[in-house]
This record gives C-alpha cells, sequence and structure tokens, in this order.
C-alpha cells in the first residue's frame, strides 16, 4: 500500500523528539535501520491471508515485513484458519490423511482429486466417505485393489501440524508493531521495547529459518493465549467491554504487581472470531526494574504464581487512560475451537 505522507513525518518527527536526532528519514522499529522512502511499506499489522482479523497496518521496513510473511506466517496462517476450513480442505492441505478401522489397522489415503491422483488410477482402489452433513470425499486408498476392509465401515482422519514458535512469533511481532502503532518510538526505545525488539531483530538479521523458530521464540511461548468467553463477558465495562480490542478499539490491558508497578502489557487481538491476548515486557519505573523482568518471567514460565492485576488501558491524545478497576480474565481454548477441531474428525462412516 502506498506510504501516506503525512504519516510518515509524523513518524520521523517522533523519532527525533524521542531519540533527540535529527534525521529526514524513517527508522525501522525492528532493524533501526534509516530506510528510504521506496523501501518501506504500509503492511497489514495482522496478515491479510487472515480470513477474519482487522486490517490495520504501519509503516515498516519492507524487507524486514517480507522475511516474516515467508519465514513463519505461512504456518501461522494456516493455524489459525484452520477453524474456518471444511474437513475436505484440511485433507488437501495435509499429507496425513488415514483411513482407520476397527481392528486398529490403518492405510494412507489420498484426494482423487489431487496431482498424485492421476497415476493412481488403476494401481490403488478409489472410496466415497459419506457422512451426514458433509459432502461425499473421493479418495484413493493404499491398498491391494480388492482389500476386503474398505467393504465395512472406518474412519477418516487428517493430522495438521504446526511449529508453536512460527505462531508466537508472528503474533510478538503484530503486538510490538501494534504499541509502535500507538505509543510511536517510546515503544522502541524504552528498555523493555528493545528487549522484545532484540528478539525479532536477531530472528531477522540471522536470516534464520523457518525450523530455527523455536531457537529465538521459545522463551516468550506463554506470551501468547486464548481468552475464554467467559473472562470476555465479565471485564470491566469502562474500557475492557466484550467487542473491545487493541487493533480496532485501542484498548489493551497493563499489568500490576500488588506494589502498583507495571510490568507487562498484553494486546488483545480478535482473529477468525477467537480473541486472543499477546503479553509482551513493560515497565513504568526503571528504577525498579529488575522487579518488573522478575515478575515477567514467572508470568510467562507459570512455575511459581504472580501476585499481580490487569487493568485496562487506553491511548487517548497521548494520555494513557487506566481503569482502576480489576479486570478478570479467563485463558484456556474458547469452546468454539475446540468443537471446530472434533468436527475435523468425522466418526465412523456406512
Amino acid at each position: 500500500m502506498a506510504i501516506n505522507p503525512d504519516i510518515l513525518a509524523r513518524h520521523i518527527e517522533d523519532f527525533n523528539l524521542v531519540t533527540g536526532n535529527a534525521t529526514n528519514r524513517f527508522t525501522c522499529p525492528i532493524s533501526l535501520r534509516e530506510c528510504e522512502t521506496q523501501e518501506l511499506i504500509d503492511g497489514h499489522i495482522l496478515n491479510e491471508a487472515l480470513v477474519q482479523a482487522s486490517r490495520k497496518t504501519v509503516i515498516q521496513y519492507k524487507d524486514v515485513d517480507n522475511f516474516y510473511g515467508t519465514a513463519i506466517e505461512p504456518g501461522f496462517i494456516r493455524y489459525w484458519n484452520l477453524k474456518t476450513k471444511s474437513f475436505l480442505d484440511q485433507i488437501r492441505e495435509n499429507k496425513n490423511v488415514r483411513v482407520c478401522f476397527p481392528d486398529g489397522s490403518e492405510l494412507t489415503a489420498f484426494p482423487a482429486d489431487s496431482t498424485a491422483a492421476r497415476k493412481a488410477r488403476g494401481i490403488f482402489p478409489s472410496i466415497v466417505f459419506r457422512r451426514e452433513g458433509m459432502r461425499d470425499i473421493n479418495l484413493f486408498v493404499k491398498t491391494k485393489m480388492d482389500d476386503p476392509r474398505l467393504l465395512g465401515v472406518a474412519d477418516l482422519e487428517t493430522t495438521a501440524r504446526f511449529v508453536p514458535a512460527h505462531v508466537i512469533g508472528a503474533m510478538l511481532k503484530a503486538a510490538y508493531l501494534t504499541f509502535f502503532d500507538l505509543i510511536g518510538y517510546k515503544a522502541v526505545y524504552g528498555p523493555f521495547g528493545d528487549t522484545l525488539r532484540r528478539t525479532l531483530n536477531g530472528y531477522y538479521q540471522d536470516r534464520a529459518s523457518t525450523e530455527d523458530a523455536p531457537r529465538y521464540f521459545s522463551r516468550y511461548r506463554n506470551a501468547v493465549k486464548f481468552l475464554m468467553r467467559g473472562g470476555m463477558r465479565s471485564a470491566a465495562a469502562a474500557l475492557a467491554v466484550p467487542s473491545f480490542d487493541t487493533l480496532n478499539h485501542g484498548v489493551f490491558w497493563l499489568h500490576r504487581t500488588p506494589a502498583r508497578l507495571i510490568f507487562a502489557a498484553t494486546c488483545l487481538f480478535k482473529i477468525n472470531d477467537v480473541t486472543v491476548t499477546v503479553t509482551i515486557p513493560e515497565c513504568d519505573d526503571i528504577k525498579r526494574a529488575h522487579i518488573a523482568v522478575e515478575s515477567y518471567e514467572r508470568l510467562l514460565g507459570e512455575k511459581a504464581p504472580v501476585p499481580h492485576t490487569v487493568h485496562a488501558a487506553k491511548i487517548d491524545k497521548g494520555v494513557c487512560l487506566v481503569e482502576e478497576r480489576v479486570t478478570p480474565i479467563i485463558f484456556g481454548v474458547p469452546p468454539e475451537w475446540e468443537s471446530g477441531l472434533n468436527a475435523a474428525m468425522p466418526k465412523r462412516d456406512k
């Protein structure tokens, strides 16, 4: 998308104000590279390939955006779009398709309309799986043509495999860019923004492979969670209204210790009818930074409970408004996500 010159100018002005520099070029919030205008992109914070998600954009260094878009976001997109796909589409996408028989035996199968099917006719038997409420699924099964098991009943299964670090890395990048969009370079040059930035930049600068993602993002594995519906209904009414999220409404959460030290901030993203939270490090008192670091690491580790409260917040005209009332939250896997996955595992067909 074309770069808005007014927004670009505001970013440059904000950078100079925060850092004390006097540049006339945009500085990438992840790599800290000064970029020419032709090197920039007004990129989506959440990948536009997601079926349902905010289409909000922010100015980025094109090379960083493209790198993440090819290294980890394909798996991230497949993961989030899984619940929107029919079982037949899942079979087409996943190679591990199995026909499971009552005696415990299994056979490998593949769609009859796939590329591999061109050479299968006359070599492998073809079958039609039927289930009430589902489209017929035509398959070739890797077995002999007269295999008697194909005359009875069977289950059809497929397994979609994902690398959690791909989802985590992509969501961390989205949260980081969201706060950059909200508060500018203060999100980049604060001590805790820089901690996350170094992780994101390290993966980019190393030109790490898709398989290397766990090495960079595993420490943040508990930073990305689902928000259960119960927590959404009981959220503080003033700011954390159930329909609110960070990209569309600017609402986020701040995490406070009993001594009222802010040690983390959480973005709320709506993706395919699921609310996803991404918690990143934050601190409002540099003198107590060591306490904030310890609290954040304990929060992610979940080995020892972290006494803290969660408060809805919003940036209004450069001022952070914090709701003093505590926001109750429940994390987990939303019921509709579970039912969507179960529906993808048909019971025995005739």
